[in-house]
């Protein structure tokens, strides 16, 4: 009877967060980057749940104020690194244990008001919250797990206290490590959870401030609040010089509305806007490749790039790379991944990689880029971008006699 409950509880987990939970709102093409964050939240917290349905079966046969109890809750927070704390509430919602031994003080604190706490006991389901202030003093998200007793009922629940960038940063920092873009993931009311980048900091992602660099923010806050997916082009003030810079500082941004139970947050990413390689039909594309063949050719035998690829000389290699993009403005970017095939950067250096470890297989194209570089053999194929749009990639590999130096790829647009 037991097994029959947990597998019942893990179902509705499971259920809530995959049925109807992380999951764009809307179809649309998105970049591989929304799509494959929104896949990894999706994994992340199923994980978590499958965890949390065991240890609120432990729970629901013991004393919540019990050493046992106390200890399932202290391996909770051991084994979780972005968690503030882990908390047992009874079915009166009275804190009655709280880990680490720091927040001991909260016990008997009651917080049967706040609104994530009741909607666990009336709708008996776990519950996520938006950010609020804990009674321990720090700005947080809750998630709330009920322990049920197959006898008793509703007994309380399990309470986990939330750091949100750490948990953020956990899940999502893996899979734009090196890529040339801004995450950022916002309640629906624009406060702002978690970013991966200093540029949109801030404590509410949709308020006109001083402080926030996007200039036409009113017009892109009221399209994200009315439609759960969609992309548009982001006005940035970077430097603080007025309209007229700023219109030279343009992003292209795209958003996802993803949600957990009752709760949604909008996921929004930003990456270089440009026109530059636009390449209108097959015809065009042909008439361009009769030009960059050889000319890529004739870039990867360069000694001067020979040299300072294998001296591991960046500035030396960014600055021929530079130089070559400006001899051939029909592209969109020229990159370099060295002998270990991790992505070093480009030109110009808002599209390109910084770092970037392709061996990671952080997506499935990565594997394309990490065979062609051990087979040292030249390779042309069509991907979609990281930023959004597809591209077509003409990779060359740089050899000192026998020994590779790594790679340069061209790239050109085919749509955005």
């Amino acid at each position: 009877m037991k097994k029959l409950f947990l597998y019942v509880m893990v179902f509705i987990f499971v259920f809530l967060f995959m049925a109807k939970g992380w999951c764009a709102e809307a179809p649309i093409i998105s970049p591989p980057v929304l799509s494959g964050t929104q896949k990894q939240m999706s994994n992340y917290f199923y994980k978590l749940g499958i965890g949390l349905s065991h240890n609120a079966e432990a729970l629901s046969t013991l004393d919540l104020k019990s050493d046992e109890a106390r200890k399932i809750i202290a391996a909770i927070y051991e084994n979780n690194s972005f968690i503030a704390n882990c908390a047992l509430i009874n079915a009166d919602g009275i804190i009655v244990a709280n880990e680490p031994s720091k927040f001991k003080d909260s016990e008997g604190k009651d917080i049967s008001a706040q609104a994530h706490f009741i909607k666990v006991r009336t709708e008996k389901k776990p519950v996520l919250s938006n950010m609020f202030m804990a009674v321990e003093g720090f700005k947080a998200i809750a998630i709330h797990y009920p322990i049920i007793s197959v006898s008793k009922g509703f007994c309380g629940s399990i309470s986990m206290l939330v750091k949100q960038d750490a948990l953020f940063n956990e899940m999502v920092s893996p899979l734009t490590a090196g890529l040339p873009l801004a995450l950022v993931l916002l309640q629906t009311d624009g406060a702002i959870l978690y970013s991966n980048s200093p540029e949109f900091a801030g404590d509410n992602f949709f308020e006109n401030k001083e402080s926030n660099k996007i200039l036409n923010i009113e017009e892109l806050s009221g399209k994200i609040k009315k439609n759960p997916a969609g992309e548009d082009v982001a006005l940035l003030n970077a430097d603080g010089a007025g309209a007229e810079a700023a219109s030279k500082l343009k992003k292209k941004m795209y958003w996802l509305t993803i949600g957990l139970f009752d709760t949604k947050w909008h996921l929004v990413m930003f990456s270089a806007e440009s026109s530059a390689g636009e390449v209108a039909d097959d015809k065009t594309l042909a008439s361009v490749e009769v030009k960059l063949r050889p000319a890529m050719k004739s870039f990867a035998d360069n000694d001067s790039l020979k040299k300072a690829m294998k001296n591991k000389d960046y500035s030396s290699v960014i600055d021929i790379l530079r130089e070559f993009y400006r001899n051939n403005d029909y592209m969109y970017c020229i990159q370099w991944i060295d002998k270990n095939a991790i992505g070093r950067g480009g030109w110009p250096l808002e599209r390109s990689l910084g770092d970037y470890d392709f061996t990671k297989g952080k997506t499935s194209r990565d594997t394309i880029f990490v065979d062609t570089l051990l087979r040292k053999k030249c390779a042309e194929f069509k991907l979609l971008l990281i930023e959004g749009g597809t591209a077509k990639f003409y990779l060359y590999p740089v050899m000192n006699g026998d020994e590779l130096a790594g790679c340069v790829y061209a790239m050109l647009r085919l749509s955005k």
